[in-house]
């Protein structure tokens, strides 16, 4: 299979000083060893992969210009343990025989340590499959990867599915007829959902056609689960209004809001609820503006702060914080063990979902009277906290 690279490898020269801002400090440090795929004595590789052929192409690249940016940031003023950074590029096209290949490549032939970034992508599960297989650690991808060297920025469906069960069996909510629009047929979401029976399933297809819509005219549910796109939602919600039926729908879709909804389909007559990230402008804006205004002002040449590349800041700054957490002879076995031992920060919780332009730390239903928060396995009406990035 021929692979097709972007030429945006990166080299970032550490100096070995550890930089606050402006101000210097010189670090006294003992030889650090190479400890791990992709780390040596004096260098760090990452890498990321990318589909700059879909739809998603432009967030791709931008997110890829934040990350390089960040890697150029660490370098102008503070070193990691005396290593040099890298990062290798792929793009894989949207096509899952070269994504599989490609991480392949990337971890057994590059040996890069770890993949960083979350740009959306219809071959993340294949991806995903092919780094657990192959050993690589995955950091903040969008909430697909599985496996044991996995970090996720935001939820899985699974995690989505646990959340809302807790949050139906809170409202009562779980005992009529349930159907559920997914993707895929996912096997435990009855009992993530926390309902007696399986839920009938509709699907679409990766062009966002519906299928399944027929059933709705001899089983009308009451309530419809929606773990696809906002544009495939708002067919849902279009095709249920020419049925005249009106069921609750809870659309878990990330990238849209119930308002969004609404307007997109007035002729809905049911209720729409949303289940999201937690995002918390006003605790966002503390935590993460002053960070990202700093970021800003010491960025040269400048990038556009827009929603990719800020989760491209996000995740290499991240990325790198854990190599530092873990002391100077980092494993891929060792980052995951202190994520897990909540010795980083933000590290409760550090598996949940936490995105650049989102928030951190569980997941909201708003559309009811009050909106209702998930953190770990309560229920609450109270917002859970949001952490402090980390210090440049």
């Amino acid at each position: 299979m021929r692979y097709r690279t972007i030429s945006m490898s990166i080299v970032v020269a550490l100096s070995g000083l550890a930089l606050a801002s402006c101000g210097s400090r010189t670090t006294s440090l003992t030889t650090p060893l190479a400890s791990a795929p992709g780390v040596t004595s004096s260098s760090v590789l990452f890498a990321s992969e990318v589909d700059t052929d879909g739809a998603n192409g432009q967030y791709a690249s931008d997110e890829v210009a934040g990350i390089r940016a960040v890697l150029r940031l660490f370098d102008e003023h503070h070193g990691i343990f005396g290593r040099q950074l890298s990062v290798v590029v792929k793009d894989n096209a949207g096509q899952t025989g070269i994504a599989t290949e490609e991480t392949q490549y990337l971890s057994a032939t590059v040996g890069a340590f770890a993949l960083i970034g979350d740009s959306p992508s219809s071959v993340l599960d294949a991806i995903s499959t092919q780094a657990s297989s192959s050993g690589i650690l995955q950091l903040y991808p969008i909430g697909q990867a599985t496996g044991a060297n996995t970090v996720n920025t935001l939820p899985s469906i699974a995690t989505s599915a646990t959340n809302l069960g807790r949050l139906l069996s809170y409202l009562d909510l779980a005992n009529g007829t349930i159907a559920v629009l997914s993707q895929a047929t996912i096997p435990t979401i009855a009992t993530d959902l926390g309902v007696q029976s399986m839920p009938e399933e509709l699907t679409y297809t990766a062009s966002g056609q519906l299928q399944g819509v027929t059933q709705l005219t001899t089983k009308v549910p009451d309530l419809v689960v929606s773990f696809a796109p906002a544009s495939v939602t708002s067919r849902l919600l279009a095709e249920l209004a020419s049925l005249n039926e009106a069921p609750t729908v809870i659309a878990v879709e990330d990238s849209t809001s119930r308002q969004q909804l609404r307007a997109e389909s007035p002729t809905f007559h049911g209720d729409v609820l949303r289940l999201g990230t937690w995002v918390p402008r006003g605790a966002l804006d503390a935590a993460w503006g002053t960070y990202l205004n700093t970021v800003d002002r010491l960025l040269s040449p400048k990038i556009v702060l827009n929603t990719a590349t800020l989760n491209g800041i996000y995740s290499a700054t991240m990325s790198v914080e854990l190599l530092r957490s873990v002391g100077l002879n980092p494993t891929r076995r060792a980052i995951l063990t202190n994520l897990a031992q909540h010795r980083f920060t933000p590290a409760i919780p550090a598996l949940g979902p936490w995105s650049a332009t989102m928030g951190f730390q569980g997941e909201v239903l708003t559309g009811t009277i009050h909106p209702l928060y998930v953190n770990g396995a309560q229920v609450t009406l109270a917002p859970p906290s949001l952490s402090l990035p980390p210090k440049l």
